[in-house]
């Protein structure tokens, strides 16, 4: 491994704050200003101070919690409960969290909610395939079913940056791009392989200028597609993990994707391992970035949260890293899924296990490489003499 791999694959990101709860954290979110962050368990909401990990508020809802997310000013979290109910609450009205509304459709779980950039507007899905708009007008909460027609279970859904185009994957290897104002705009991604199984789109999300998607999938594969000029999606890059790709985010720049699946890893946007965050010991349910994109949350199914910071000794930012990884052409696509966490371990731990070689020590290859330097001026000399005589 060349200096270069070695410096790429230090921990960047240190590991500031670990919560363990009695139950699963299902999703946490970050506040648009970062400086408080939300999760999401059973029977509770809680939010925590960024910087102290202490708690701030708590929603006491009494029920089986999923999905959350905030609006655009921070004053509203929306959460998506097992048995299909929407609530949405006001964190900002008085010293604690009130329900603001509790929408039921008849739906099954609630698996995934996105609010609006603008905060006007939130997309929930469900696993019997509805993918509802919920909206305010006139004073009334209203919905609108976005995937009549279509049962497969949809365990993602995201909003772009324009406030009108979402975009949502199912479990038949769809991934959907619609857009609100414009019923006739329906474009779709078909996920393929040689098996011809169906692709579980398990988590995808908008670039942050609306260009690209990104996708993860049961199968583990993690795809990035092209929104092109004729609005079509085109599949740019593709990157084949071992383990399911239960969350795949974009960090606020767009230019890295963050996954989660047995680990967390930062990639650049050609699907390079820029650095592995951490495998905090369980599958990872929920991730998200800061505002500022210097931390990372994490949930993971053995009940701990834990709260990732961006440090780095060398004083390179997050992105001149990922520049370095395109402009090195370093690849580990070659390595094995452990081999390669072995090594970010390793670098994270001090450095690589190979013996490095003390000074005035030469390895065997250079002392082989000189005998047969030796012997090649040897036989050169001999024949040189023989010419001459």
């Amino acid at each position: 491994m060349s200096l270069d791999e070695q410096q790429l694959l230090q921990n960047i990101f240190k590991n500031k704050i670990n919560i363990s709860f009695d139950f699963i954290p299902r999703s946490v979110a970050f506040t648009p200003n970062g400086n408080r962050f939300a999760v999401s368990i059973k029977n509770s909401i809680r939010i925590y101070n960024t910087s102290t990990g202490d708690i701030s508020k708590v929603i006491n809802n009494n029920q089986e919690n999923g999905p959350i997310d905030f609006n655009n000013f921070g004053t509203k979290i929306a959460v998506g409960t097992a048995n299909g109910i929407l609530e949405i609450w006001n964190i900002t009205s008085g010293p604690e969290p009130t329900l603001e509304k509790s929408i039921n459709e008849n739906i099954r779980d609630i698996v995934s909610l996105k609010y609006s950039p603008d905060g006007n507007n939130i997309i929930i899905s469900s696993t019997n395939g509805n993918v509802l708009l919920v909206y305010k007008q006139n004073q009334r909460w209203l919905t609108r079913n976005l995937n009549e027609g279509n049962n497969s279970g949809v365990y993602s859904t995201a909003f772009g940056p324009d406030n009108d185009k979402i975009a949502y994957g199912d479990l038949l290897s769809n991934i959907r791009l619609k857009s609100l104002t414009d019923p006739a705009y329906n474009k779709i991604a078909v996920i393929t392989d040689d098996t011809n199984e169906n692709e579980n789109v398990l988590s995808l999300n908008f670039s942050p200028d609306g260009t690209k998607i990104v996708c993860g999938t049961q199968s583990g594969k993690i795809i990035l597609y092209e929104i092109n000029q004729e609005l079509n999606l085109r599949q740019l890059y593709m990157r084949q993990e071992s383990q399911p790709i239960s969350s795949v985010i974009f960090s606020p720049n767009g230019n890295e994707i963050l996954s989660g699946s047995n680990r967390i890893i930062l990639w650049n946007l050609i699907l390079r391992p820029i650095t592995v965050i951490g495998r905090p010991g369980g599958k990872i349910l929920s991730l998200d970035f800061s505002p500022d994109g210097n931390q990372i949350l994490s949930s993971s199914n053995d009940n701990t949260v834990h709260l990732w910071k961006y440090e780095n000794s060398s004083s390179i930012s997050l992105e001149g890293l990922s520049r370095q990884v395109v402009k090195k052409n370093i690849d580990f696509s070659n390595l094995p899924e452990d081999d390669f966490y072995r090594q970010v371990i390793e670098q994270q731990e001090g450095g690589t296990k190979k013996c490095k070689k003390q000074k005035g020590q030469k390895s065997k290859r250079s002392r082989k490489s000189k005998r047969s330097r030796k012997s090649k001026r040897s036989r050169r000399n001999k024949r040189s003499r023989r010419n001459k005589k």
